[in-house]
């Protein structure tokens, strides 16, 4: 089966998941990349790379050029603006959507402009073969746009090597190193990290006991002023890196406004790093230590600077994170919904 990959992403999360579920299931399926040229993907994981041009109709009329070049089996269109690329254009092929997230569902927007983002996905909608949940929150999004019967759940994968468990780091001796990943834009709410570095004080010199750090980089402004909150900011690195920057930590404390399910997070477990989330949608259900607030944040992490053995604790609940998303889960979900895409449409036309 051939399938197309589809995405205007370049960078972090989202490319990273096309290139494993390519590699997953690379010797069942024969995997195409059509996407922006500066893509941070392995393209020798794809059979073939298209690059996207820019503008939106320009967009649209490459997934025909491509289908027509390609002949795929299914597309699979990653993030909103690529689900709307695929279902946009005049082609008769499965279109299998995955938004990475609905951008209806950030908090941080306007409620015109949700709305605005849920009336398209509705309308689109009718064009999707199937959607791709990363967890039950999402599906009850997609169940909001009338998708609930045709969406399936994949879960997310780590994007690094992982430690085992038998691997287990203690930095005695020196301050606790707390790790952020990801783009600094709004999405990942940098803003609640160098907030959660102000109640620690880190922006006076004080609390020598604690050091926060975002692994990434973006938005100028929001770079500095997470280095003017006491926040050591890395600038982009790639796979090996953020592997070494989070063989160095001691917690990892995700600070996303809303999220379809964050590699970074299940990164951070493979290589036994006990993760602290924020209490967001995306992981209501899972075992896993939360905060609501940066005052709350700053709390606990003043907490494990005096006593560091709840660290034994909040471990074991990120463990648990990689029983359910793991590469043998995801390529079994994977197998299972490209047959019900192809299964799906074949019926349709049945009828």
């Amino acid at each position: 089966m051939r399938i197309l990959h589809l995405t205007q992403c370049p960078v972090a999360g989202v490319p990273h998941a096309i290139e494993r579920y390519a590699r997953g299931t690379s010797e069942v399926h024969e995997h195409h990349l059509l996407a922006v040229p500066e893509v941070d993907v392995e393209k020798s994981a794809f059979a073939s790379f298209m690059p996207l041009p820019s503008g939106t109709l320009g967009r649209i009329r490459e997934v025909a050029r491509a289908v027509k070049k390609i002949r795929p089996d299914v597309i699979h269109a990653h993030s909103s603006f690529a689900g709307g690329y695929a279902r946009l254009a005049p082609v008769a092929v499965p279109i299998v959507y995955q938004p990475h997230c609905f951008a209806f569902d950030d908090p941080g927007r306007p409620w015109a402009v949700r709305g605005a983002y849920w009336a398209a996905e509705v309308l689109l909608g009718v064009r999707s073969t199937l959607t791709v949940a990363l967890t039950p929150h999402e599906r009850a999004l997609a169940r909001s746009i009338g998708q609930g019967r045709r969406t399936v759940e994949v879960p997310n994968v780590s994007n690094v090597e992982p430690l085992g468990a038998s691997v287990v780091r203690r930095h005695v001796g020196r301050a606790l190193r707390v790790a952020m990943i990801g783009r600094i834009a709004p999405q990942k709410d940098p803003a609640f990290f160098a907030e959660t570095a102000r109640n620690l004080g880190l922006n006076e010199g004080r609390n020598p006991g604690v050091e926060l750090v975002w692994i990434g980089g973006g938005d100028p402004q929001d770079e500095a002023t997470l280095r003017d909150s006491g926040v050591t900011v890395t600038g982009w690195t790639d796979r090996e890196g953020v592997a070494r920057q989070l063989d160095e930590a001691d917690l990892y404390l995700h600070s996303a406004a809303y999220e379809g399910f964050p590699l970074s997070v299940l990164d951070a477990a493979a290589r036994n790093v006990p993760v602290v989330v924020r209490d967001i949608s995306c992981f209501r259900g899972y075992d896993i230590r939360k905060v609501s607030s940066p005052k709350e944040a700053a709390a606990l992490l003043t907490t494990l600077t005096e006593d560091r053995s709840p660290l034994n604790a909040i471990g074991r609940q990120s463990d648990a994170l990689l029983q359910h998303m793991n590469p043998a889960s995801q390529k079994n979900a994977l197998l299972d919904l490209y047959s019900r895409a192809v299964g799906s449409a074949a019926l349709g036309k049945e009828h």
